[in-house]
């Protein structure tokens, strides 16, 4: 049965989660908006930092004062273009069912455990805010966006020295790009049955920019945005006539072990 693209999205403390449902989904979109959003990942997944590590291993935490979020310019400027129809996906209803739904098993796996009432209390109060009739999700796709030096500290330098494996790190947008593409279909677009699509001239989102690793110095770590192929296995478009925006979209979402 064909599902839709809303089937698992949750806004829970205005954080978005389950943007796409599990598994591998075709779904009629907007094939120009498709082409400028894959335009704009190609030119920003180019961005590169050379962190010293000298800079890194005397430190677990990065101070404010020294945070270097992504800039992932075009892919700012996509989702400016397109904010409206990000705001009229976050804000279906069929969204609100899901995040109250959500919360619900939230509040009872707590409980079920003894939380603290403190913490229960917390959740129950979300809850109420959900359910009342002027809520609407107020996300900021920006608030999660990864900072170039906490990045960085992730990697274990003496380790990757010793293994002779360079001191390279990506790090994660594919939430960004997942909320970018819901941009490209509309809201609460639903799944088409597709046997033939294998016939169709597919485009891949690039997931990681594509260079060599020789040839970086030996006292930083390299830094670049990529998509996580451990979440998303394939992220695609292809012209379709008869689709509903002259395209699809397909997109399979990795099960998590939450759903298996």
């Amino acid at each position: 049965m064909a599902e839709s693209a809303l089937s698992e999205l949750v806004v829970w403390h205005d954080h978005p989660s389950g943007i796409f449902p599990a598994g591998e989904h075709f779904f009629p979109a907007d094939r120009e908006r498709l082409t400028a959003l894959v335009a704009a990942l190609r030119g920003d997944l180019s961005e590169t930092y050379l962190v010293s590590v000298a800079k890194l291993v005397s430190r677990d935490e990065v101070v404010p004062a020294e945070r270097m979020p992504l800039r992932l310019t075009n892919l700012r400027a996509f989702l400016a273009t397109h904010h409206s129809r990000l705001v009229e996906t976050l804000g279906h209803e069929r969204v609100r069912a899901n995040t109250l739904a959500h919360g619900a098993r939230r509040i009872a796996q707590l409980r079920a455990l003894g939380a603290l009432d403190v913490i229960v209390d917390g959740q129950v109060a979300e809850l109420a805010r959900i359910g009342s009739e002027n809520w609407r999700p107020q996300i900021d796709p920006w608030a999660a966006v990864p900072d170039v030096l906490q990045t960085a500290n992730v990697v274990d330098v003496e380790a990757r020295r010793e293994s002779g494996w360079p001191l390279t790190v990506d790090a994660d947008i594919t939430d960004l790009v997942l909320l970018a593409a819901h941009c490209c279909i509309l809201p609460d677009a639903t799944g088409i049955d597709a046997p033939w699509a294998d016939e169709l001239d597919w485009v891949s989102f690039p997931m990681s920019e594509e260079e060599e690793e020789n040839g970086l110095p030996e006292d930083v770590v390299r830094v670049r945005p990529a998509i996580d192929t451990e979440k998303v296995e394939v992220l695609a478009f292809a012209e379709a006539s008869l689709a509903p925006g002259g395209a699809l979209l397909r997109v399979h979402i990795m099960a998590s072990e939450e759903d298996a």
